[in-house]
């Protein structure tokens, strides 16, 4: 089976699963290999491009804040998270029902402390105060860390909230 046929089934696989029990994709592979066109390829057949269906999220430029949700008061004397404008797009795109991609690219060049907070957004599909819509896929690419510049592993809660799936390199042909 050819890697878009492994991500398109496992896409599947995640929206068919109750939300709280669902395990995002995390594709494994070199650098410069496609993993981030084989995945807006894959989003584009399911209706879903960059700003509208499909959001990208660098892990290696983004702070907690960018999953936690930025605190506010919320007139009452308590606090409340904002979502980030990616999180409220995605959301506004699959509020019907549309399938929707949320990408999280370079996932293993994130900090330790912005991959605990990734934490919430990959098991429970929560970002800020905002509950991300049942039919929003969450999918990974990584680098090995042997070979990432500037990567760390993926800590073990995170990483074990993921299905992973190796990402061929291309042969000379392709």
């Amino acid at each position: 089976m050819d890697i878009k046929s492994q991500i398109r089934l496992a896409v599947a696989a995640q929206l068919a699963s109750p939300p709280r029990d669902r395990l995002g994709l995390l594709l494994l592979g070199q650098p410069g290999v496609g993993k981030t066109a084989v995945v807006a390829a894959v989003a584009a057949e399911l209706g879903a491009v960059e700003g509208a269906g499909l959001e990208t999220v660098l892990g290696s430029v983004r702070a907690p804040e960018d999953f936690l949700g930025l605190p506010i008061p919320d007139g009452t004397g308590g606090v409340a998270y904002a979502p980030p404008a990616w999180a409220r797009r995605l959301a506004a795109h699959c509020c019907d029902g549309k399938i929707g991609v949320l990408f999280l690219d370079e996932a293993s060049a994130a900090s330790p402390v912005v991959q605990g907070a990734l934490l919430r957004v990959v098991h429970e599909r929560v970002v800020g105060d905002l509950v991300l819509p049942p039919s929003v896929a969450v999918i990974a690419a990584a680098n090995p860390v042997e070979i990432a510049a500037g990567g760390w592993d993926l800590a073990a809660p995170l990483a074990s909230r993921f299905c992973t799936i190796p990402f061929p390199c291309p042969d000379a042909d392709a």
